[in-house]
């Protein structure tokens, strides 16, 4: 009776002292795991049975913050969604940087539009989605999943929509865009901006990576919100 009375003390002790090695260094291997719970016992009783409770841990490789993973097809759509959303928010962080380089969202030469606390709030906006998409994937989160998948859909159609409009309107206007710039606003069209309509009528460098942004904007959104609309249906399942 009474080495059952220590044998379950001196277990209770050495998962104790697992947990305490744990938490001092999440990296620690078994070996370190194990020397410091037959510490506890300071026989080789105590060494096997530690080293037994070691070979039981959980694989570090196969835990996603502490929630396993079983099935191999949802672990590649949580990677393909973690992956999307990095670059997504690294091509909105460039953008931004790029156009401040340029002087963009300098107050001389701008208005107040286009200064540079709105481009600033605008970035924030534009990195929440992909912080939906990044934290949905990473903690199973339905709710995140379904506004980055629907985030990116919005912004494609839209993105869509305004590319057309643009292009629909300059074809109108035979590319004059003095006609534009004195164009009355009415319910049923809206007239483009004398920068946006010089813009896309130019043959400049500014127009052709401007083309290349709306085509990054609409690819990424259209790959992230079917990977993201498959993760958010995994998740429901």
């Amino acid at each position: 009776m009474r080495w059952r009375e220590g044998g379950a003390v001196s277990l209770a002790a050495a998962l104790r002292a697992l947990r305490r090695a744990g938490d001092r260094q999440t990296s620690t291997s078994g070996s370190a795991q194990a020397a410091a719970a037959a510490g506890v016992f300071g026989d080789p009783r105590g060494q096997a049975l530690a080293e037994e409770l070691s070979a039981n841990l959980i694989d570090g490789s196969e835990v996603v913050l502490g929630i396993p993973i079983d099935d191999p097809g949802l672990k590649r759509i949580v990677r393909r969604v973690i992956i999307l959303a990095t670059l997504i928010a690294t091509f909105y962080i460039c953008h931004f940087i790029a156009n401040l380089l340029r002087g963009v969202y300098s107050t001389r030469n701008s208005d107040g539009s286009n200064s540079l606390w709105a481009a600033v709030s605008s970035l924030f906006i534009e990195l929440s989605i992909p912080a939906c998409g990044y934290c949905g994937a990473l903690y199973g989160n339905r709710q995140l999943t379904c506004c980055f998948c629907s985030s990116n859909l919005f912004i494609t159609i839209i993105s869509i929509t305004t590319f057309i409009h643009v292009n629909i309107r300059i074809n109108e206007i035979d590319g004059q865009c003095a006609l534009e710039r004195n164009a009355p606003q009415s319910r049923r069209r809206r007239p483009l901006s004398a920068s946006t309509c010089e813009l896309w009528t130019s043959n400049s460098f500014e127009k052709y990576a401007a083309f290349v942004r709306t085509f990054i904007v609409i690819l990424l959104g259209c790959v992230a919100f079917w990977f993201g609309n498959s993760l958010y249906n995994r998740l429901s399942q």
